[in-house]
């Protein structure tokens, strides 16, 4: 989420109230009554358009005012506010330094620098702007939550989250500072607290989309029992153009079980905005689970033109291209993703069966080999490993790898029946008999050949 460093509106609610510097008291004192009161309605005009948004009415009326009384504060302050509001940042710094030249304590001016410097990513100087304004005025809410905007935006999160906690001790329902709170807290994986935040901001205001969106993912991460697939087509119903939205429907779907579903919110989204390579591999995994392996291996490759170095897409795609038996290319894809996970077990797994399926027992029999090596535990890898040494005829070394299966899965039936066929052929006839007799007691269907 971005942060938000809220801006000040100065008002003329009560004139008396005014302080200005001796310049601008000088001046004035050389305005007559009706000038004066003509600049004010003017600038009060402005304020009421700038509400509305209408910046560049507002802009004008700023202008129309200080064209009369060119030393009010407030006046360039607010017009370098809308200048702000339009993009124009450098011009926005001059007026509200400007209106800190006549009256240079004023808090408000200085906190509204600071967002006008934020916005510039100028972040070492707009600290420095939030932090005089708080010396001048410690109990300035929006200086403490532009100041943590500003720290959180220079990779600052601890500091970023005390300011926020000191703007909501002051102005406890302040909506901004509530979903920057969140956005911290995120930043540090505190899910729970976030979807906190998040939630005491929609109490605020329930139609902020992107907060409901937070809060929605932050109580995925956490774990909540909120009904999320709700929650995100709630958000969907409000803003069906919203691909983001449509993205996390598909994933609170997907963790439902409710993969056709899924599916279609996934596709959503891409329709919606094409460029998403995440949301492709989300579609390829979900596609996958429901045996459309030619279709996922399209999502895949759309994802991995985007970005061509996530290692779980390419893990995917092999396996996707292994469904299909395109051993070849699902041999490249898991090569790429070894080249980025080089000791990944389950692309190792991929590599060798893709090698074994392709006819390259030696390619296959290192895959095995080095997958084993890392992974000692992994008994279907053992197993393969005697497979190939059994095709190549080395038979000694076949029974090693089966006897490792088994010692690791004494219940892998097809282990013990594979070695009692290559104890048969290392003429150890009783305990082929053996073997094979485990064999058939644990599946019925594995009959020695004696019997056959």
């Amino acid at each position: 989420m971005k942060h938000k460093a809220t801006a000040t509106i100065a008002s003329f609610a009560i004139l008396a109230a005014l302080c200005f510097a001796s310049s601008a008291r000088a001046q004035q004192r050389r305005l007559s009554t009706e000038d004066y009161n003509k600049a004010i309605h003017l600038y009060d005009q402005g304020l009421d358009q700038f509400a509305k948004g209408q910046i560049d009415q507002a802009i004008a009326l700023y202008k129309q005012a200080l064209a009369i009384y060119p030393a009010l504060p407030e006046a360039l302050t607010n017009l370098g506010l809308a200048l702000d509001a339009k993009g124009d940042d450098d011009a926005a710094a001059q007026q509200i330094g400007l209106a800190l030249q006549y009256q240079p304590n004023d808090a408000i001016a200085e906190s509204d620098l600071g967002l006008v410097l934020y916005h510039q990513k100028k972040y070492p100087d707009s600290i420095a702007a939030y932090q005089k304004a708080i010396s001048l005025k410690p109990d300035l809410p929006d200086a403490y939550n532009g100041l943590g905007a500003a720290q959180f935006a220079s990779g600052d999160a601890a500091a970023a989250e005390a300011n926020y906690q000191k703007a909501l001790f002051i102005r406890p329902h302040y909506f901004d500072a509530l979903g920057n709170l969140g956005a911290a807290y995120v930043s540090q994986q505190r899910w729970s607290e976030a979807a906190a935040a998040y939630q005491q901001a929609l109490t605020l205001n329930p139609n902020a989309e992107d907060i409901r969106a937070n809060y929605l993912a932050a109580l995925q991460h956490s774990g909540g029992s909120v009904d999320l697939t709700s929650g995100y087509q709630q958000l969907v119903a409000r803003n069906p153009s919203d691909p983001a939205a449509w993205y996390q429907l598909g994933h609170a779907q997907y963790e439902n079980s409710q993969i056709d579903a899924a599916i279609a919110s996934f596709q959503k989204s891409l329709a919606l905005k094409s460029d998403q390579p995440d949301v492709e591999f989300s579609l390829a995994r979900a596609l996958t689970d429901q045996n459309k392996f030619a279709d996922a291996i399209g999502a895949y490759q759309k994802g991995l033109a985007l970005q061509p170095k996530s290692a779980d897409a390419l893990s995917g795609l092999g396996n996707a291209y292994l469904k299909t038996n395109q051993p070849r290319q699902a041999a490249e894809a898991f090569r790429k993703c070894l080249a980025i996970q080089p000791s990944a077990s389950g692309p190792l797994f991929g590599l060798g069966l893709a090698l074994m399926n392709s006819g390259d027992l030696t390619g296959a029999s290192a895959a095995f080999a080095k997958l084993v090596a890392t992974e000692p535990t992994n008994y279907v890898a053992f197993f393969d490993l005697g497979n190939i040494l059994f095709n190549q005829g080395q038979y000694g070394l076949a029974a090693d790898r089966y006897r490792q299966a088994i010692k690791l899965n004494p219940n892998l039936a097809q282990a013990h029946y594979n070695l009692a066929a290559v104890l048969v052929r290392l003429s150890d006839s009783a305990a082929a008999a053996q073997e094979y007799a485990t064999a058939h007691k644990l599946d019925p269907s594995l009959i020695p050949p004696a019997s056959k």
